[in-house]
């Protein structure tokens, strides 16, 4: 017999509506909540640029009212991972300018930056990969494969559009490394989550090791920043569920061969 029937009825009395649904009891509580499903969906590239590419560490996600400028409440950030990413990066571009238009002006010129910048001159004006000190020694013309002839021919590039100056070869390494932060960041979001993508970038952004390579100039920053993209896409590669695609291959494997 149910437990609600009252002794001496002849039928068991209706039980009361005590149960009501939870969207009912949320709406009364005036708070905004949703419950996710156990199964969590596979992201679109919207939500992944919007930090929407993980669930929630609970089940019930309460609505927040947003902040100043568009984040949560008392956050300063912009609230998508995008926003926070850019603000990042702008950050890792001011430290590496300054250090290197400011800080590695007055440091002594000398070393491998040095070996670049005049390897790069020789290259623009026809004279070769030679030995750099015996050229400008002698102008004998000896081959050589001292120094890896990539960040050289880099620089040799810039020197051809006119970039040609210690200055302004600091001023691209800096792009570069800013870009290596930007890398880290969404590979730190694909790896863990937007949380670990913006505290790795900011890491990365403020690296002495990272801002001072960045700042010489040496063949560190265009390494780096070709090692970070071959991960990226390999780690997006393996999150397909069809093969990629011919071209796809052959940019891992360009980006792998620099």
């Amino acid at each position: 017999m149910p437990s609600w029937h009252r002794w001496g009825d002849a039928e068991p009395t209706e039980r009361p509506e005590i149960e009501r649904s939870f969207e009912e009891r949320e709406q009364d509580n005036g708070v905004v909540a949703t419950i996710w499903a156990t199964s969590w969906p596979v992201p679109t590239e919207a939500e992944r640029d919007e930090g929407r590419d993980t669930p929630p560490d609970t089940a019930l996600e309460v609505a927040r009212p947003p902040g100043p400028s568009g984040g949560e409440a008392g956050s300063l950030l912009p609230a998508s991972f995008r926003g926070r990413l850019v603000v990042i990066a702008i950050g890792a571009l001011l430290v590496r300018l300054f250090y290197a238009l400011r800080v590695a002006e007055d440091l002594p010129f000398v070393g491998d930056p040095d070996a670049y910048h005049r390897i790069a001159a020789q290259l623009a004006a026809g004279d070769g990969y030679v030995r750099w000190l015996t050229f400008d020694l002698t102008g004998e013309r000896i081959a050589s494969a001292w120094f890896p002839p990539g960040f050289p021919a880099f620089l040799a590039g810039l020197n051809l559009l006119g970039l040609d100056s210690v200055s302004a070869h600091r001023v691209v390494t800096s792009l570069l490394g800013t870009a290596t932060v930007v890398l880290i960041g969404l590979i730190g979001r694909r790896f863990a989550g937007p949380s670990v993508g913006v505290l790795a970038a900011g890491l990365a952004a403020i690296r002495p090791s990272l801002i001072v390579v960045d700042g010489a100039p040496r063949s560190e920053s265009l390494y780096v920043v070709l090692v970070v993209t071959a991960l990226l896409l390999v780690y997006r590669m393996s999150e397909r569920r069809e093969l990629p695609s011919v071209s796809y291959f052959g940019a891992l494997g360009a980006v792998i061969g620099l």
